[in-house]
């Protein structure tokens, strides 16, 4: 038998055409995939979690945090912020606030970090001067009138004290949240009901495109369960870095708060000479 006459056979000819056309296929002659989109990696991530029943629309939670906020007046809460300023990610800082509408803010440092430090503001009062001080026994005494804005007032802050509060919260986040729907930039995953001290609490992730301008790439987000108030907020980078942090807990709203409580006169703060 001549061998190569049988290699050639007609019928093993077409059976290697075949086998070349399924290699180029399933390889060669593929056309490249294009690049997943982080909203695109959520998404699906999104599909391979456990769908939660009666989901809450997270922006409407956010409308009704705005309606509960204007019909208070006042409230007292302990605050936590965690920042990273500068490139440097700065301590925890435990803080005792009272605020009252439209903008005078008083706080106290509890914590290990600055613990006894003071500052006051009102807006339209003490010439628009951010009041503070440190904390100590000589150091306290010593209070410093500073521009809000400057930056000696901003040195350990991302943002001025004329943007303290929840209320400041509540709307940019709604304001950020609903800009990025409406371009079809947002990603929202609930991740379920959680216990916080003060009750029961929403919690979502949110995922925005990156270069888009948004303030962060990856927010997670615990809506009160009966305000709607933003109780826990930490938003991160595109390498997944800490940004900044804020929780607010022991709130008492409309607690009757009176010019007394901005007044650095008051017997109980420790403001002292300028």
């Amino acid at each position: 038998m001549n061998l190569c006459k049988s290699f050639f056979y007609p019928s093993t000819l077409v059976f290697l055409l075949f086998l070349c056309l399924g290699v180029i296929s399933m390889g060669g002659c593929t056309a490249p995939r294009r690049p997943i989109s982080p909203v695109e990696e959520m998404q699906a991530e999104a599909a391979r979690r456990p769908v939660h029943s009666n989901e809450p629309d997270f922006l409407e939670l956010l409308r009704e945090a705005m309606r509960n906020y204007e019909n208070i007046n006042d409230y007292t809460t302990n605050f936590t912020k965690r920042q990273r300023v500068r490139g440097r990610l700065l301590p925890d800082e435990e803080i005792f606030m009272k605020f009252r509408k439209p903008h005078a803010v008083y706080m106290k440092w509890r914590g290990k970090v600055d613990r006894g430090q003071e500052v006051l503001y009102v807006k339209g009062r003490y010439d628009d001067k951010l009041l503070a001080h440190k904390g100590g026994l000589i150091l306290s005494r010593i209070t410093a009138a500073l521009d809000p804005n400057g930056k000696r007032a901003l040195k350990k802050n991302l943002r001025p004290v004329t943007c303290a509060g929840i209320g400041f919260l509540i709307h940019s986040l709604y304001d950020v949240s609903s800009r990025a729907k409406e371009n079809g930039d947002m990603r929202i995953e609930y991740l379920g009901p959680v216990d916080l001290p003060d009750g029961m609490a929403h919690k979502f992730e949110r995922l925005l495109e990156e270069g888009k301008g948004y303030p962060c790439r990856r927010a997670v987000i615990c809506l009160d369960g009966e305000t709607g108030f933003p109780v826990l907020y930490e938003a991160y980078d595109s390498a997944d870095n800490l940004l900044e942090r804020y929780g607010y807990n022991d709130m008492k709203t409309d607690t009757g708060l009176v010019d007394d409580d901005f007044d650095k006169d008051n017997k109980e703060y420790r403001f002292g000479l300028f």
